[in-house]
């Protein structure tokens, strides 16, 4: 008979696979942050003024990325 793990023990196998899902969601972030910047960066470079909620955006994606980072990191730890 096989015994489940008690209530808030964490195989390794499963840390490990919170720990990949959290490294992807924190690049995923990290390139969506990216991919904004560098959009605004062209705009301006061609003379274009992004509005307010363009740079809202990117406000906004630079915060998921800092909290999906901080998210792996501790998801992460050994």
């Amino acid at each position: 008979m096989a015994h489940a793990a008690p209530a808030g023990h964490t195989t390794p196998l499963a840390t490990r696979d919170v720990c990949t899902t959290a490294m992807a969601a924190a690049d995923s972030a990290d390139n969506d942050y990216n991919a904004i910047k560098k959009d605004l960066e062209r705009r301006i470079a061609d003379d274009a003024h992004p509005d307010k909620s363009e740079l809202q955006a990117l406000q906004d994606a630079d915060a998921k990325r800092v909290i999906t980072a901080s998210q792996a990191q501790r998801a992460c730890r050994p």
